[in-house]
């Protein structure tokens, strides 16, 4: 039986968070695509409630390292990810599965908008005007608004896929026994 993560384990994932770690804790091929991909960040404050020091990490031959500099504090394999993925119970997993659909459905719908100055008229004579949409402020701003609330949802799912609770909130941990 795999060792269970460390609460700094999993802090780490939420840190590295967004489309990447969902797609990590959604199955084997999100870790594969992380490790391959060398994801670095530094240079942030870390996460709301996380450990001070996690202010980077570095993903270098297979293993995450954080912080990004200095004495390595936690670390991650792409075994102990799949592992700790694999444990998801069904209903968080689900719920990553809508949250993945709801932005891939998100892009799909904003694929062919174009925020070019060409929209009537070319800027020169070695131009035409651009034939691509061009969305008005009201569909930019619905568009963020989505945008926005996706990844709020996200985030949320990220903090109980991972147990990480924010200031103020408590896991539902007993909710079933009311």
């Amino acid at each position: 039986m795999a060792k269970p993560l460390t609460a700094e384990q999993r802090w780490l994932m939420f840190a590295i968070g967004g489309w990447t770690m969902r797609e990590c804790l959604l199955g084997p091929a999100g870790t594969d695509y992380l490790m391959q991909s060398c994801y670095s960040h530094w240079g942030f404050s870390g996460p709301d409630g996380g450990p001070d020091w996690l202010t980077g990490w570095n993903t270098v031959r297979g293993k995450i390292t954080a912080p990004q500099s200095g004495v390595v504090r936690v670390s991650l394999t792409k075994a102990q990810i799949n592992s700790y993925a694999a444990t998801l119970p069904a209903d968080i997993r689900r719920e990553l599965t809508e949250c993945r659909d709801a932005a891939h459905a998100e892009q799909r719908r904003i694929a062919d908008w174009c925020h070019c100055p060409q929209q009537d008229q070319a800027t020169n004579a070695r131009t035409v005007p651009c034939g691509r949409y061009h969305p008005t402020d009201e569909e930019d701003d619905d568009h963020w608004a989505r945008t926005r609330a996706i990844d709020t949802w996200q985030t949320r799912l990220l903090r109980r896929a991972l147990q990480l609770q924010s200031a103020g909130e408590q896991l539902d941990l007993f909710s079933g026994l009311a």
